[in-house]
């Protein structure tokens, strides 16, 4: 017997969404990602408006009043605007015959520089005579427009969308309070309509319902328990008289429906017996209701339509009660799920998973919410770079509300120390800083750039030779501004390191304090003896710790041949010292002290 033919599927993604009034959305533009597009955003920047908006226009989500944007003086919207726009996935310019015989007229011709054909649809959500939920429109759009503005100066398209057309979309939507014990139970849950439709033959099930009710009968037969109950409830009958004509007890359901909405999950750890997972924990629970959800999407697209539909889902938090290695793993899973995926996450790990382009980054602007993503072109170097300090930091920049960029490894320990000198309370973890090191001025480019792109304020300590300048010109380029020092970064005068700024300031004995408590008594004794009259390396002369200057120039080879060690030391012999924060530093924090001031 010939296999079935391929079932044709539709060729078009969702490219971009404009959300207007819906929740904390009042004017909100994204791109979508292709495959993965990952969600990063503090509490109620906006993201689950988001899943919940699509779940609206595409998932069947029925919308009330709730839905509808709250203004600063409290006053609630009319309604609420969604412009989705489709195009060609991969490579493709134009839709595919069947997608087309459906779109006819909203279909509109390839605009420069995608040139790609498009289809945009709106949906509108408003007040109804009916009570608090809202009435759905749609109509076709023939532009899109980013904003609010623009998108009001588009009139609609005479063709409205039929349901056959909504039908080539299939939106579903898995939030954060999902449990699988709560889904087996349900019938309208993910695990519930999967086993709706558990697709065994008429014939079959009426052969396994009869031997249900044969089984049924043995269990009574063999328990003098359930028999003797059979006789008591026998006894019903005889007393409602005509009104009943049989009684009995089935341990069994007879139904083959009703059997399977008792399914369970037994989990089975190594050596150990069978354990139903009503008795897991909140992560098992969680991690297998996410596995429901991704078998649910593949039956849904291999149902029996004409042809197979653009798979949309929103995934809120898949993290949910995972620990670290498991969230990583979880990420992995998710890629495996047809379609394209929404997912939004609150887990350094997980984002730290995702691939670079595929990230929006959902940040309050005053009333506004926005969503950034990277757009700055990277080398294969670069991009290799700051995926290396993504992950290093378990994505823990991308959530941050600051990042303060450095040099070196003696930065990395120093600037920690001062700063917790700086914010005591709240400590500088608590105001959402993070730090940095890019090791080298060359890592500026790579890191600052996307730092910028994603909208996360950053500020940035350089050295003062030419590397650290050719670099702040280097990311200058790459952003298409000046890099403006004592406003964005903080450049050590006089050609200065950081090692050497210190000796320069004059914290010789607080130096000297910090190695001692690092290295121990006599290391810079002995370095010295070690080292002097050694040559330098490039043929810039021997060392010399005896004539005129020695003390500052053996602090300084010292530092430069330590480097990445004694940071916290130094710092905190400075801090002990009452001298205080090194200039330099303290003009970055107050920078840093600006921008955190910013609500």
């Amino acid at each position: 017997m010939s296999a079935a033919p391929p079932r044709p599927a539709v060729n078009f993604v969702l490219r971009e969404v404009r959300i207007q009034d819906f929740r904390a959305l009042r004017d909100f533009h994204i791109e979508v990602h292709e495959s993965t597009t990952v969600l990063i955003g503090a509490n109620n920047s906006g993201k689950t408006s988001l899943l919940d908006a699509l779940a609206s226009v595409f998932g069947g989500r029925p919308s009330n009043d709730d839905d509808l944007h709250v203004d600063a003086a409290a006053q609630r919207a009319d309604s609420f605007q969604v412009d989705a726009k489709f195009e060609p996935g991969g490579a493709a310019t134009q839709f595919d015959p069947d997608s087309r015989n459906l779109l006819a007229q909203a279909i509109r011709p390839p605009t420069p520089p995608a040139g790609r054909e498009f289809f945009v649809l709106r949906t509108i959500g408003q007040h109804s005579a009916e009570g608090s939920a809202l009435s759905i429109t749609r109509s076709f759009l023939p532009a899109f427009a980013s904003d609010r503005v623009g998108a009001a100066q588009i009139a609609v398209l005479p063709q409205r969308p039929q349901r056959q057309v909504l039908e080539l979309i299939e939106y579903s939507y898995i939030d954060a309070r999902r449990d699988i014990i709560a889904e087996l139970r349900n019938r309208t849950s993910n695990w519930g309509r999967i086993l709706a439709s558990i697709g065994v033959d008429e014939q079959t099930k009426i052969q396994l319902e009869g031997q249900l009710s044969q089984l049924s009968q043995d269990i009574v037969s063999a328990s003098s328990v359930l028999a003797s109950l059979t006789e008591a409830l026998e006894r019903v009958k005889q007393a409602m008289a005509a009104g009943v004509d049989s009684v009995t007890v089935t341990p069994l359901p007879v139904k083959l429906d009703e059997l399977l909405r008792s399914t369970d999950i037994l989990v089975t750890a190594p050596a150990s017996a069978p354990i139903p997972m009503r008795l897991q924990g909140a992560g098992g629970r969680s991690l297998s209701a996410l596995m429901v959800f991704r078998a649910f999407v593949d039956i849904r697209l291999g149902l029996d339509r004409p042809v197979q539909p653009l798979a949309i889902s929103g995934i809120e938090e898949p993290e949910a009660h995972l620990h670290p290695q498991a969230q990583r793993a979880v990420m992995r899973q998710l890629e495996l799920i047809g379609g394209q995926k929404l997912v939004s996450t609150h887990s350094p790990y997980a984002a730290g998973m995702a691939d670079l382009w595929s990230i929006r980054v959902l940040r309050r602007w005053g009333a506004e919410v926005k969503a950034r993503r990277v757009t700055v072109l990277l080398t294969a170097e670069e991009l290799t770079n700051v995926e290396r300090f993504v992950r290093r930091r378990n994505g823990e920049i991308l959530f941050a509300r600051l990042v303060v960029v450095y040099e070196g490894h003696t930065e990395d320990a120093a600037i920690a120390e001062f700063a917790a000198h700086h914010w005591p309370a709240p400590p500088p973890e608590a105001l959402g800083i993070s730090f940095v090191n890019a090791e080298g001025a060359g890592g500026f480019k790579a890191i600052v750039p996307v730092l910028d792109n994603l909208g996360i304020p950053w500020r940035l300590l350089a050295d003062g030779d030419p590397a650290g300048l050719n670099a702040i010109n280097s990311i200058g380029s790459a952003l298409g501004r000046q890099i403006v020092p004592s406003q964005d970064a903080i450049v050590l005068a006089g050609g200065h390191s950081f090692e050497t700024m210190l000796v320069a300031l004059g914290y010789q004995a607080e130096i000297e304090t910090g190695i001692e408590a690092y290295f121990g008594t006599g290391a810079l004794a002995g370095y010295k003896q070690r080292a002097d009259g050694q040559p330098y390396a490039g043929g810039l002369g021997n060392r010399d710790y005896i004539g005129p200057g020695w003390q500052d120039r053996l602090l300084r080879d010292f530092l430069v041949a330590h480097k990445g060690t004694y940071g916290a030391a130094i710092a905190a012999a400075i801090i002990a010292s009452g001298k205080g924060i090194p200039q330099p530093i303290l003009d970055l924090f107050g920078l840093c002290d600006a921008i955190l001031a910013v609500p």
